[in-house]
């Protein structure tokens, strides 16, 4: 009994010492009470410390002696000292975002984490304090807001972007990292993707093929999703109308949009849920010779799993459904698209292994309005299976980022010559950033792709960064590219009987190639406000464009060369604790192999932002404009079969886009705007619909 009595004692004596000699608690964000991941918190001048896990919380062991002082840091937050004269148990950090106006954590130049002003890569972020205070409600109008991007939307919502003077075919978008696919027509769907699930926008500009292959010949941009997961439930609903010449001058609603999200955490995991509708009707709006109506669907679940401080299991699972009904005086259409993705990640100290899994159907029918019967029918589909094995080492100075990429691709459709084709991919990629001193950094990479349909393509880049001092910090990049021929260019046969022409598809494609550099200076006066002028130029060869076979009848080819060529300048100031403005002049010289200037290049353009935040929190206005000089749009000459340059040239525009939003409590945010502002329109080349008016509340239910 005495045994049992000692032993007793001695596991009760041993456990309060360990508490005695114990800290926990948790870290969370002061403004949102949101928990806070990865935080580090070390005892100074000691090894001794720990990091927050995915609920804020940790727990520090093995100290000997109090009083003690803990240094609490995490990037975007800086670092706190707390004093401790004892040990406690269950103590609650908050913690204050740094006011660092420009620079934001990024992820996609090395996919690493890393200071957007410690990487040579050249690149820009949206963060979520942008989006928050812009006031805007879609994808389309924030990417809107950055210098040197440019968005043509068509009526259907798709977006073609336009990075350095290129378009989206040369842009690789990515969500959390994983390519956006059901690309069609060099177009991309955003707008399923509501604002509230965005925890930032990292924006590459210039040669990216190294790290990502295929189409990153412009740059990169990828929207990253929020990941912690603090429990809640939101939902929003939003009202778009036309206030313009289409409806007289009487508001006319057109645009329905709703969602929710829900997050909760679990004893050891997180789960997120997203859904969100939009339904478009434009029957009075618009001339009858364009879509009429288009519902769209997207459900979105994510679950992630720590199963360690250093392994997570994270899972994604997306569904999109997109119908579209089309009406003019030759023919009547239906477009129904249905999109899955699927993605499994497993990260452990060094080694990321993803899975991803997707699938694209498009269902189009055709019919004569004089006919109850559809002329044609067809089915398009696309089926992909990618593995990916990274592997991510830092040393003292240096981080390397490296891996394998295998991809299997399945095309189907009756526009095909045999009905299906398979594509197969093997990749190789590596890159090594290195810190040299305390004023020079580089980054140098090499991707290696071998495609079955093809000749195989290397994919060099170096980038570096000289610091001259506190204020100019000097950056160049070089890399090759490269954009594989798509599914639609090789294989497909388009008949655009209402247009009096056909598309066929050539199977002999090879892969456009490019040659770019790009060379920028930044300076930084404090933290108030920063200047960056960046210069460009990126050659191409194999250049794939269409050309005419016979009147009515185009087709594609590899051609010889152009050139983009352009100079951007955007400057940021903050010139008051509440009023933040911006300004980017840009120049474009895109020119073909006979030094003519391509249709579509916009020669001089200016935007500019302001934003002001008179009641913190609470309200905030935000404007933005911009001037369009005139340029000369590609046309299609019905006559002759073929796409020329334009003879008229679209005159100089002005765009004017105004947003405001107000907190009437802690969950509770009404979102109003007016696009286009002077109500300009252009029912060929866009903006279509002129003024447009949205209305948008947001409401946390817990």
């Amino acid at each position: 009994m005495k045994k049992i009595l000692s032993i007793l004692f001695i596991s009760v004596f041993g456990y309060s010492v360990v508490l005695a000699n114990s800290i926990t608690g948790f870290v969370r964000d002061a403004i949102s009470e949101e928990p806070l991941i990865g935080v580090n918190i070390s005892l100074s001048n000691s090894s001794i410390g720990a990091t927050t896990d995915y609920k804020g919380s940790f727990k520090i062991k093995g100290i000997t002696s109090f009083p003690i002082n803990l240094e609490i840091s995490h990037v975007g937050y800086g670092t706190i000292d707390v004093q401790l004269s004892e040990p406690e148990l269950n103590i609650v950090i908050a913690l204050h975002k740094e006011p660092i106006l420009f620079d934001e954590l990024i992820v996609t130049a090395s996919r690493s984490k890393e200071y957007q002003s410690k990487t040579p890569i050249i690149s820009e972020i949206i963060s979520r304090e942008d989006i928050v205070n812009s006031g805007t409600t879609d994808v389309a109008n924030l990417l809107k807001l950055k210098s040197g991007i440019f968005i043509e939307e068509s009526i259907g919502g798709e977006l073609v972007l336009k990075i350095l003077g290129m378009d989206s075919k040369y842009i690789l978008v990515l969500l959390d990292g994983n390519i956006i696919n059901g690309r069609f027509n060099n177009r991309v769907s955003l707008d399923h993707i509501h604002l509230d699930n965005i925890d930032r926008v990292e924006i590459i500009k210039g040669p990216s093929s190294s790290l990502y292959g295929s189409e990153a010949m412009a740059g990169v941009v990828n929207i990253i999703t929020k990941e912690q997961s603090v429990n809640s439930i939101s939902a929003y609903g939003r009202r778009d109308g036309n206030f313009n010449q289409h409806s007289n001058n009487k508001f006319q609603a057109s645009d329905d949009y709703f969602g929710f999200d829900i997050r909760q955490n679990l004893k050891k995991s997180n789960y997120k849920v997203n859904v969100n509708r939009s339904s478009l009707n434009k029957n009075k709006l618009i001339k009858p010779d364009e879509i009429s109506k288009t519902g769209k669907t997207a459900y979105d679940f994510r679950w992630n799993y720590p199963i360690t401080d250093i392994q997570s299991l994270k899972f994604a699972l997306t569904v999109y459904s997109q119908n579209d009904d089309y009406k003019s005086k030759l023919n009547q259409t239906n477009t129904e698209i249905e999109r899955i993705d699927f993605s499994l990640k497993y990260k452990n100290m060094n080694f990321v292994h993803s899975l991803r899994a997707s699938g694209y159907e498009r269902k189009y029918s055709q019919k004569r309005p004089w006919s109850n019967f559809y002329d044609s029918d067809d089915i398009t589909k696309e089926d992909l299976i990618e593995y990916e094995l990274g592997y991510i080492k830092k040393f003292l100075s240096s981080t390397l980022s490296s891996g394998v990429e295998i991809l299997y691709a399945n095309y189907e459709s009756n526009r095909i010559k045999l009905g299906k084709q398979l594509v197969n991919n093997i990749s190789f990629f590596g890159q090594l950033d290195t810190k040299h001193s305390l004023k020079l950094s580089s980054s140098v990479g090499m991707r290696f792709d071998k495609y079955s349909e093809y000749e195989a393509v290397i994919s060099p880049r170096i980038a570096s960064m000289y610091k001259f001092n506190n204020y100019f910090k000097l950056r160049y990049s070089w890399g090759l590219g490269f954009r594989a021929p798509s599914f639609i260019e090789r294989y497909i046969d388009w008949n655009h009987d209402q247009y009096g022409y056909r598309v066929m598809g050539n199977a002999d494609l090879n892969p456009e190639k490019s040659n770019g550099s790009t060379i920028s200076l930044q300076y930084d006066g404090s933290k108030n406000y920063t200047i960056t002028t960046t210069y460009y130029l990126t050659s191409f060869r194999n250049l794939i464009d269409s050309f005419t076979v016979n009147p009515g009848l185009l087709s594609y080819a590899n051609f010889d060369k152009a050139s983009y060529e352009g100079l951007e300048v955007s400057g940021r100031f903050k010139l008051s604790r509440n009023l933040i403005t911006s300004i980017g002049l840009n120049w474009l010289n895109n020119r073909d192999s006979d030094e003519n200037l391509l249709p579509n290049t916009i020669p001089f353009s200016v935007n500019s932002t302001v934003q002001l935040l008179p009641l913190k929190n609470s309200f905030s206005f935000f404007s933005n404009i911009k001037i369009i000089t005139p340029y000369t749009p590609q046309v299609y000459n019905s006559d002759e079969g073929v796409f020329v340059k334009g003879v008229k040239k679209i005159d100089r525009y002005l765009l004017i886009n105004l947003s405001g939003s107000l907190n009437f409590t802690n969950k509770m945010k009404l979102s109003v705007g007016i696009d286009n502002l002077g109500d300009y329109t252009n029912e060929t080349y866009g903006p279509y619909l002129g003024r447009k008016i949205y209305f948008q509340i947001s409401s946390k239910i817990n």
